[in-house]
């Protein structure tokens, strides 16, 4: 049966070590659940990061680690940085992979504005991971908070009044809302 594995360089596996950038539950889910191949370059060691982290230690059956045997420092990040900028990647990446990315119009500045500077397979993975919802009342009081790895998004407002939104952390824009709810009823 194929299985799905999340393919990166050992400069994305250090990312996990990164404080406040993945939550513990997301990185056990992806390495537990699906797994990682994880090709390393010279100067990484992705072997030690695994061994510095107990909880990649743990699932250290589930990812791959991969040496490249040609040392080759083409990134993927520079080669993306290349089509952006109309420039050949011919002998870098397979011919085949140059024609799929033309014909689905990838890596253009176009496209990687609509990206947001958020990569593919970080996309993914963050369609995996649902985030967490946690709603609280205090009275007519509500907060809303969404939790995730990616972005925080958290919501206060009181119930039958007017309040501001500020979605800056989801798209920059401020809404101004009015709260139809005479009141909250709890039926928990």
């Amino acid at each position: 049966l194929p299985e799905l594995k999340l393919l990166c360089g050992a400069d994305f596996l250090q990312t996990f070590q990164t404080p406040n950038l993945w939550k513990k539950e997301h990185i056990q889910e992806i390495v537990e659940q699906f797994g990682l191949v994880c090709i390393s370059r010279a100067g990484s060691d992705p072997a030690q990061y695994i061994n510095e982290s107990e909880l990649l230690t743990k699932f250290q059956h589930n990812i791959f680690l991969v040496k490249e045997w040609v040392q080759n420092e083409i990134s993927s990040t520079q080669i993306r940085y290349a089509l952006r900028r109309g420039l050949s990647v011919k002998y870098l990446i397979p011919d085949s992979v140059i024609a799929y990315i033309a014909y689905h119009n990838i890596y253009t500045e176009e496209s990687e504005r609509k990206n947001e500077d958020v990569n593919v397979a970080v996309r993914k993975i963050a369609n995996l991971l649902k985030p967490d919802k946690e709603i609280l009342q205090n009275g007519d009081h509500m907060i809303i908070k969404t939790l995730s790895t990616f972005r925080n998004y958290i919501m206060e407002f009181d119930v039958g009044k007017e309040f501001e939104e500020d979605l800056a952390g989801v798209d920059d824009r401020k809404c101004m809302l009015q709260n139809i709810f005479e009141s909250v009823k709890s039926t928990v």
